[in-house]
């Protein structure tokens, strides 16, 4: 719908290994097995963070501020009246902030784990459920959440993110 999208997941990925001070702070805090030749070991670095609370909350400290960098830089070069800020732990871990409306995108337990196996192939269904019982109860943000879009594969999307969209611009408008 012509609406530029930030991948703030994706993004991180790619600063954990690409950016010399971000690898440097995450070996510093996780170990040099943080990293091998193809660069972060997610499986290592994954099994360190998610069994430990403080571990997870250090290395989203230093993972999160520049993601948010990074997003401000991107969202100021783009030609568009909306954009659009994609991600898993947007309110777990504050990525809200300067933000004008929140889109909570919700799929059933099942389709989340099934979408993650087909993704990340080298977890277990153990290790996945894991990571979403990590990730935020939304029911607890439901004050923060503008729109909530329904991906269980029961209901189209195009219709629902269209009908946004249109809300969007009618307030934009006014």
């Amino acid at each position: 719908m012509d609406i530029p999208v930030y991948d703030a997941d994706g993004k991180a990925k790619e600063l954990m290994n690409f950016h010399p001070e971000l690898k440097e702070k995450i070996m510093t805090l996780l170990g040099t097995q943080s990293y091998n030749k193809k660069g972060l070991d997610r499986r290592y670095v994954a099994g360190k963070v998610f069994g430990s609370d403080s571990l997870l909350k250090s290395l989203n400290d230093i993972v999160h501020p520049a993601v948010y960098l990074d997003f401000d830089i991107w969202s100021s070069k783009q030609d568009s009246e909306v954009v659009m800020k994609e991600s898993a732990l947007l309110l777990q871990v504050g990525g809200n902030k300067g933000l004008d409306k929140i889109v909570l995108i919700e799929a059933d337990l099942e389709v989340r784990i099934t979408r993650t196996e087909n993704r990340d192939t080298f977890r277990s269904t153990e290790e996945i459920k894991a990571i979403i019982e990590k990730q935020s109860d939304y029911s607890k943000h439901t004050n923060l959440i503008d729109y909530v879009v329904y991906n269980n594969e029961k209901e189209m999307l195009v219709p629902q993110v269209a009908n946004i969209k249109k809300q969007l611009e009618l307030a934009s408008l006014s």
